[in-house]
């Protein structure tokens, strides 16, 4: 394989095929490609969790001779671009105590910069796309990922989206998701550890040629199988659970672009929505 190459378009290509342990390479190629140009494959297998074969088999199953050089054409090609810079750090970060606040917000602000790195402009412009098309849009998720759903249902009404969150209780993922329509748009939410019924409302949705929108951890989570856009959220956290800052940033950047460009309609919502809640007396009086 020679020439210029899109290293991540051919990993995430070859991705179903590959088995489980080359998965993982294939994750942590995605995600840090600079850190894999750079570290050697003794450094990689104990950072990933694998054997040093299964990284030398990775690279072959790309199509390339060994590590060594698949390495090499990788950094042929990080060489040409700068590694990003973190555009968020915490302000005096040496002024501040080493405890437990410290540390989590630490980490939601590097969950924050890699976000920005993993959803490019063009991606952002494409998933808003969808929603802006979308006679009804429908929120799904579990656990953690339920508290986004309603986050984002709740915002995307305020901007006059109708959107409507998937209940888990009377009824499946399964059975609300037959009553969506092509025109409509059911926007996933998917992190680890993923949920099957959350996949598979997103497999019946894509099987009835409704748009689905994927939001999830990474380039090859299970979701993106179905998914018309993917926006990959970095949630790493001191827990056990996700982190769902970046979650709430990209909710917040959503509808802010919904907002911008419906300005006009929003605004004259927004007008008769405050003048109806004050008629019925649903607003505080101060």
């Amino acid at each position: 394989m020679e020439g210029n190459m899109d290293f991540k378009a051919l990993v995430i290509s070859k991705y179903p095929e590959l088995p489980n342990h080359q998965k993982r390479v294939g994750d942590f190629f995605l995600d840090h490609p600079h850190d894999f140009a750079m570290l050697s494959i003794l450094d990689l297998a104990s950072k990933i969790g694998v054997s040093e074969a299964t990284i030398f088999r990775f690279a072959q199953s790309l199509g390339f001779r060994s590590f060594t050089h698949f390495k090499n054409k990788v950094m042929e090609e990080t060489q040409k671009v700068v590694k990003p810079a973190q555009p968020f750090k915490l302000l005096k970060e040496e002024e501040l105590p080493d405890n437990t606040l410290t540390g989590v917000a630490r980490m939601d602000i590097e969950n924050i910069n890699m976000t920005m790195h993993k959803i490019s402009p063009e991606r952002f412009v494409s998933a808003v796309d969808l929603i802006d098309k979308a006679d009804h849009v429908y929120t799904c998720g579990l656990g953690v990922s339920a508290i986004s759903c309603q986050v984002l249902a709740y915002l995307l009404n305020q901007m006059a989206i109708p959107a409507k969150v998937f209940l888990h209780n009377s009824a499946t993922f399964i059975e609300q998701v037959t009553f969506l329509k092509p025109s409509d748009l059911l926007i996933t939410f998917s992190f680890p550890p993923y949920s099957r019924e959350s996949i598979d409302a997103a497999r019946l949705a894509n099987k009835r040629n409704i748009p689905v929108l994927g939001i999830c951890d990474r380039e090859t989570a299970p979701i993106s199988l179905y998914a018309q856009e993917i926006l990959p959220i970095e949630t790493k956290n001191l827990l056990f659970t996700n982190s769902i800052t970046a979650v709430i940033v990209v909710i917040n950047a959503i509808t802010t672009e919904v907002a911008r460009r419906n300005k006009i309609e929003i605004s004259k919502y927004q007008e008769e929505l405050v003048r109806l809640l004050r008629e019925n007396n649903y607003l505080a009086r101060i």
